[in-house]
């Protein structure tokens, strides 16, 4: 962007990003400090644009709906500083250790950084099957339904 006028940066109103790349650990969810920082800084300069960041395998009808749900907490705690695994948990279990160690061990200045609020993280899908979801947090002994149903709908319909 560095080669276009700043007037017609200005005039940028929406932006998607998307990483497709997703290795089954939080570590490669999202790009690395390095590009969401330009990123970042690009928001707090055009405050009016909006940026839609997709993180990789962060997709509601393709997820399982405890793998959507721990994506979406870990978001919210690595660049959001909402730790919400309180609201969501009946007990711990390994995968949350395994996040939440990761998401706390997140560079804080970076993390700090890039909490804009016009660069929000979004799910992929068309669209939230409730049925579906509830269906799988039934099987769940570990997340509680009733609150993990209002984030995914919180996440799909607002991002994070």
């Amino acid at each position: 962007m560095s080669t276009l006028s700043s007037r017609i940066i200005a005039g940028i109103k929406d932006v998607t990003l998307q990483n497709l790349v997703w290795k089954g650990d939080y570590n490669t969810l999202i790009e690395p400090a390095a590009f969401l920082l330009p990123v970042a800084d690009f928001c707090r300069t055009y405050p009016d644009a909006n940026v839609r960041y997709i993180p990789g395998y962060f997709d509601v009808e393709e997820s399982t709906a405890k793998t959507f749900i721990m994506i979406g907490v870990y978001l919210n705690m690595a660049f959001r500083g909402k730790n919400l695994v309180s609201e969501i948990l009946r007990f711990e279990f390994s995968d949350v250790h395994s996040m939440t160690h990761t998401a706390w061990t997140i560079d804080t200045a970076s993390a700090a950084e890039i909490n804009v609020p016009n660069l929000r993280f979004w799910p992929t899908g068309k669209g939230f099957d409730e049925i579906r979801f509830r269906s799988e947090l039934r099987t769940s002994y570990v997340l509680m339904e009733e609150p993990c149903v209002n984030l995914a709908r919180d996440w799909v319909n607002n991002g994070i």
